[in-house]
């Protein structure tokens, strides 16, 4: 047994992540500081991680070894299968090189810090879907109650044209997918007959605009009018996945 203290450290600490991996849920990972608590979860998680690198170790054919200090004998380690069988584990691994050694390392060290990095990158993406949310809702002010955009800092402006331009690009996407599904165009008939494209029939209306709005009968049929606008819930949310390309309006109060 005495050989098996010069591996205590690193084992210990690659025994610790096992554990970790181990639980079926989150676990809280600090100090159990009652003592039966403690003495009772520790039993439970080692036998558990014995059962575990034995099934392992039999299902998939591989070497494998556990060395376990309990804090009932602290000098005293538990090892698994056996002192022959963690020694000649342990010399096979030290017979490679370092650089052999680190590539498929993983100790607690970097599965913690591999941890912080995916909490970050979680909390990135939380604030930044909150952002969006707080500009969609200052758009929506804007236009709901007409305030300035002079009265908005530079910060916020910054962030709606950035929102603003994201959006468009988006849609101008979709708008070239859409034609694209679609195939060619239908053609135009004056006389209101009904033509087929692609096998689906459609009806062609004889009111025709021949750019964006230039058709002042059109124009007059969108009702631009503030009550409409006002009419709108208050504390709707509007989104500006929702922003009319060519008007610059949102699509639910045009008619």
């Amino acid at each position: 047994m005495g050989k098996l203290h010069k591996h205590s450290n690193s084992e210990l600490h690659s025994c610790s992540f096992l554990l970790i991996l181990m639980a079926r849920k989150k676990v809280d990972l600090t100090f159990i500081t009652k003592t039966s608590k403690r003495k009772a979860t520790f039993k439970k998680r080692k036998n558990g991680l014995i059962k575990k690198i034995g099934e392992i170790s039999i299902l998939c054919g591989i070497q494998a070894c556990a060395i376990i200090y309990t804090p009932d004998e602290p000098e005293q380690p538990e090892v698994w299968p056996s002192e022959e069988g963690v020694e000649s584990a342990i010399t096979r691994f030290r017979s490679v090189s370092e650089l052999e050694q680190s590539k498929k390392m993983f100790c607690q060290e970097s599965f913690l810090r591999q941890r912080i990095v995916k909490v970050q990158e979680q909390l990135k993406k939380v604030r930044n879907e909150n952002r969006k949310k707080e500009i969609n809702h200052l758009i929506s002010q804007y236009i709901t109650v007409g305030n300035n955009l002079e009265t908005a800092n530079i910060i916020d402006l910054n962030d709606i044209s950035f929102l603003a331009d994201q959006c468009l690009e988006d849609i101008t996407k979709k708008i070239a997918a859409r034609k694209a599904q679609m195939g060619t165009q239908v053609p135009e008939n004056n006389g209101g007959e009904t033509v087929t494209r692609h096998g689906e029939q459609a009806r062609v209306n004889h009111v025709q605009v021949q750019g964006p709005y230039t058709d002042v009968d059109a124009m007059q049929n969108l009702n631009w009018s503030a009550d409409i606008i006002n009419a709108a819930a208050p504390n709707e949310m509007l989104s500006l996945d929702d922003v009319n390309v060519q008007s610059g309006w949102l699509n639910q109060y045009i008619p």
